[in-house]
């Protein structure tokens, strides 16, 4: 058994996925500390346990989710993962290295970096999916956080748009979806895509 207090961003949950299917086919079970069960709700053997989160977004989807939380399981410091990645080792290294390593496990040459399926999530409640012909590309546009100030942390709005305009020339029905209400979170510029979903539906 291990307990992890897993990272709480979007991005880190993708980073997450991956090692923490190797860990759960390690173990008997893994009490995994998060606000965003959806992202891993289908590995096995993982329980989710609710964590103290600040975070607009995050704390929006505890409070939606039908997932049934498990209490804080009373585990040895050792049997206890946090993992961590900055200034310190993120210089020598990569994020998923580090994960690996402090895991515990080790990723094959190939392997995937999925998300779960998103389509019993609520966007076939906003859209009309069998009206989409072709296959979707979600889109994170770039966005100011007052939770954390770092305009430098996104790229150009521009840059994302040329990627969304080749996409359609690739024949992809393009959605951006971000959780913008003009105080807390706002977008850097409008959106280029078929479909814009950006107030946190």
């Amino acid at each position: 058994m291990k307990y992890v207090k897993a990272y709480q961003g979007v991005g880190d949950c993708i980073y997450q996925r991956p090692i923490l299917k190797l860990l759960a086919e390690k173990e008997d079970v893994v009490f995994f500390e998060t606000p965003l069960p959806f992202f891993f709700s289908d590995i096995p053997n993982v329980k989710f346990v609710k964590p103290f989160c600040p975070w607009r977004t995050q704390r929006k989807e505890m409070e939606r989710t039908d997932i049934i939380w498990s209490p804080k399981p009373d585990v040895k410091e050792t049997d206890t993962i946090e993992p961590h990645y900055g200034s310190d080792n993120l210089p020598k290294s990569s994020i998923l290295s580090i994960f690996e390593n402090q895991y515990g496990v080790k990723l094959p040459f190939k392997f995937d970096m999925d998300v779960p399926d998103f389509s019993s999530h609520g966007l076939d409640k906003i859209l009309d999916l069998s009206k989409i012909d072709k296959p979707i590309a979600l889109i994170r546009p770039p966005t100011i956080r007052n939770e954390w100030k770092v305009t430098s942390r996104s790229p150009k709005t521009e840059y994302i748009n040329w990627c969304a305009y080749y996409l359609k020339l690739f024949g992809y029905y393009t959605i951006t979806l971000a959780d913008c209400d003009g105080t807390n979170e706002m977008l850097f510029g409008p959106p280029q895509s078929a479909c814009a979903i950006v107030t946190g539906k």
